[in-house]
């Protein structure tokens, strides 16, 4: 995986994480951390969503009456967001253009018409207070899981010579936005 740090340099299928103020994210990042206490503490991100095509921004989403594990949203909701450091943006190194447009074209057309899982939030906070094992809850992807899907998706499609075979390895239920990022900063080159 490789971090880019300039926002004009994004280009469809990179992985978006964001962190904001908002009262829901800050509860995220509470329980993420409660789930990954060992987790770098420099960035906690409470959502993921991947660059799409045509000013487009592929995520789960629960709100401005959509319902969707992979919804369509502009992505200009982020503009300005990478320099305030509210948002880091990652690439998968050996990903050619072809392959995320196989990939993501895939993943919304298997995903689009599926709903938000928000009692998978539930879950989590269920795992992070109790400290169980697993999140009790597997109703569908939220925005992390969703993410890994698409990554899984990519996997795939590059399979024999993809750089993404730690992605089988991830607990999907136990996936958040934090254990993306410490995934991430493992397969940097």
């Amino acid at each position: 995986m490789i971090k880019i740090t300039n926002w004009d340099s994004r280009k469809p299928g990179d992985v978006i994480l964001h962190r904001s103020s908002a009262k829901l994210s800050q509860w995220i990042a509470i329980l993420e951390l409660r789930l990954l206490p060992s987790a770098p503490q420099d960035f906690i991100p409470s959502h993921a969503a991947i660059v799409g095509y045509d000013g487009k921004v592929v995520e789960a989403w629960l709100g401005d009456g959509q319902n969707s594990a992979a919804a369509l949203n502009p992505i200009s909701k982020y503009n300005g967001e990478l320099n305030k450091g509210n948002l880091e943006l990652w690439r998968v190194a050996d990903a050619d253009d072809s392959s995320i447009g196989k990939a993501l074209g895939s993943f919304v057309h298997d995903f689009n018409g599926q709903p938000y899982a928000w009692p998978n939030l539930l879950g989590f906070a269920v795992e992070a207070i109790f400290h169980t094992a697993t999140n009790p809850v597997d109703d569908g992807n939220v925005c992390s899981q969703s993410d890994l899907t698409y990554l899984r998706y990519l996997d795939l499609v590059l399979f024999p010579n993809s750089t993404l075979g730690w992605v089988d390895t991830m607990n999907i239920t136990n996936t958040t936005p934090l254990a993306l990022r410490c995934a991430f900063l493992l397969c940097v080159p």
